[in-house]
């Protein structure tokens, strides 16, 4: 994985007072953060990422989804709404037996609840 380092960055964190720290450095480590705001005397990174006007800030998690149903849209559209979801939407879903196909595709936009399908 290597070293990140993203300069610059306005950091949004999400903690209790609300801060957002301006024009900050995040330091990242095989996969860690290692320091945010300033960076380490001496660190030296595999990659450097200039994050001036760009905001940085915690992955979300969608804690209700439906993103299986994103790909159904359409289907069966006739049928009323418990023949739908019981004959079409629930067979597909259950067909899908552990693999989320729009779990990337949520990652990318920053939720990070699809990436290993543990909502879905």
């Amino acid at each position: 994985m290597g070293t990140t380092w993203i300069k610059n960055a306005d950091v949004i964190t999400l903690n209790e007072r609300g801060d957002i720290l301006h024009r900050s450095d995040i330091v990242i480590s095989e996969g860690r953060i290692l320091s945010i705001g300033d960076t380490p005397p001496g660190f030296c990174a595999d990659e450097i990422i200039d994050a001036a006007d760009h905001v940085v800030l915690p992955g979300f998690f969608n804690a209700h989804t439906h993103a299986p149903m994103t790909l159904e849209r359409g289907w069966a559209d006739d049928l009323p709404f418990d023949r739908w979801l019981n004959d079409r939407i629930w067979v597909a879903e259950s067909a899908d037996q552990g693999r989320c196909p729009l779990g990337c595709l949520s990652s990318r936009g920053g939720d990070d609840s699809l990436r290993d399908r543990r909502l879905c």
